[in-house]
């Protein structure tokens, strides 16, 4: 096997003259970390994660992550296309009738777009409904910091795979990776605050709301996979008001397929 050292460089090639050395070495990717997450990007863009995503930033790295820790991790195989799980969380329309836990706590009414300038689609839940069967309640999530709200819960996507929960004392994370145009992979990442109470009734009560919040939209997901093989399935906006989020998907992801590096006005 080919040897490399840590910097990539290429530095061994057991019986094989058949290169160059210092030309066929690992391509350099270029790393960057916003708010203890590393993004990797393997085009050559100019723009820094922060001109990238533009103001979303600014509400994101108010939720101090370095100072959270994981409580559990989870992975999900989807019989859908990446793009349709997207959707679906950009959407809330469907709230009412898949999400019947969720919906109590985080009502269709109290949705509101939050959704300003970057590459990234955003709302929140403002208030939060308390539920006292609910993990999910005020009453018992000390805020991260004290400019955090603790009856708001923001969602954010970051183009291109990566959406989150963000609440006062934890965050919800949800990594899709493509597999095939029919398949792909989700990595879920549940972390809550160093500050919090770590009740191990309530952290377990909080990954099983997850879990199955998760499952409810995978289900749906690849129900509308499975449709868009009807010839009669026609595509399109329903409700706008909400599935704006969607739209603004879609508008991201034609634009980075059609202008070179997802660079334009559109």
């Amino acid at each position: 096997c080919f040897a490399y050292n840590l910097d990539g460089d290429l530095t061994n090639t057991p019986r094989y003259e058949n290169c160059n050395i210092k030309e066929d070495g690992l391509f350099e990717l270029e790393i960057g970390i916003l708010n203890n997450i590393i993004f990797v990007r393997f085009s050559n863009m100019k723009q820094t994660l922060e001109e990238y995503y533009g103001d979303v930033v600014h509400r994101y790295i108010n939720y101090p992550l370095e100072e959270c820790k994981i409580v559990n991790e989870n992975s999900y195989n989807v019989k859908a296309n990446w793009k349709i799980l997207v959707e679906n969380f950009c959407e809330y329309l469907h709230l009412t009738n898949i999400h019947k836990d969720l919906v109590k706590v985080s009502t269709l009414d109290n949705h509101i777009t939050t959704q300003g300038t970057g590459n990234y689609v955003s709302f929140m839940t403002c208030p939060i409904t308390d539920l006292e069967s609910s993990p999910i309640n005020s009453s018992i999530m000390t805020p991260m910091r004290h400019y955090i709200e603790n009856d708001i819960a923001h969602f954010i996507f970051l183009f291109p795979n990566c959406f989150m929960f963000l609440l006062p004392n934890h965050v919800y994370y949800v990594i899709i990776e493509p597999i095939s145009p029919t398949e792909s992979k989700e990595k879920s990442i549940l972390m809550i605050h160093n500050n919090s109470i770590e009740d191990t009734d309530w952290v377990n009560s909080l990954t099983t709301f997850y879990d199955k919040v998760n499952c409810e939209d995978i289900s749906i997901c690849e129900s509308v996979q499975s449709g868009l093989k009807n010839k009669k399935y026609k595509s399109g906006i329903f409700v706008l008001p909400y599935e704006i989020g969607t739209y603004d998907f879609q508008q991201l992801y034609i634009k980075h397929m059609t202008t070179p590096n997802g660079v334009s006005k559109l």
